[in-house]
């Protein structure tokens, strides 16, 4: 069973699939999959690479050659990235890391990245080659989080609303009490607990 996915994750993973396909691969390999994760111009991917100076034509050229094609937008995958082995790890370990940085199991884009730039090396290094420096997006995106927070003692999340509305009920019981002695002529009768 795969995790869930964010519409750009899912769109990633299809475009993995027909970026093997159209280089001829059997299979989805790690490059493969950072084509597809920097298919989209606007995704997140994509933005880290121009926060480095770098452009996705730049580095698909680096990837794959200067005279590579561009991925058609009609071609159909012949590969199913559901079925493939590195893709189910890549979705595992992007679930870990969902759940480390964002406390939920959903899978993004950046998730995948990570994912890929951690357990693939020889994709760090040529990307490394291309000016991505797969060190310093792990230091931003694992760094915004901050240190995990210690607390000195365990944090007790108890749900108060049983105790609040039985104070409720007893002070709307006691006003009743009040209201009926003020009406059978006790006069001093305390207003406050």
């Amino acid at each position: 069973m795969h995790p869930e996915l964010t519409p750009g994750a899912a769109r990633a993973l299809g475009a993995a699939a027909r970026w093997a396909t159209h280089l001829g691969r059997s299979a989805i390999g790690p490059v493969d999959f950072f084509l597809g994760l920097i298919n989209e111009e606007e995704g997140r991917p994509a933005f880290w690479l121009r926060t480095f100076g770098l452009s996705a034509s730049s580095v698909r050229s680096h990837l794959l050659g200067p005279d590579a094609a561009p991925l058609p937008a009609s071609l159909a995958a012949t590969v199913n990235p559901h079925q493939e082995a590195l893709a189910g790890q890549l979705l595992q370990a992007g679930r870990l890391l969902a759940l480390q940085l964002e406390g939920e199991a959903v899978v993004s884009t950046e998730h995948l990245l990570l994912a890929l730039l951690q357990q693939d090396e020889p994709l760090r290094t040529l990307l490394d080659k291309a000016g991505f420096r797969a060190a310093d997006l792990e230091a931003k995106l694992l760094g915004e989080q901050g240190p995990p927070l210690t607390l000195d003692e365990p944090l007790q999340l108890s749900d108060p609303t049983e105790q609040m509305d039985a104070a409720r009920i007893l002070d709307a019981n006691a006003n009743r009490a009040r209201e009926g002695m003020r009406v059978l002529g006790w006069r001093d009768v305390p207003t406050d607990n």
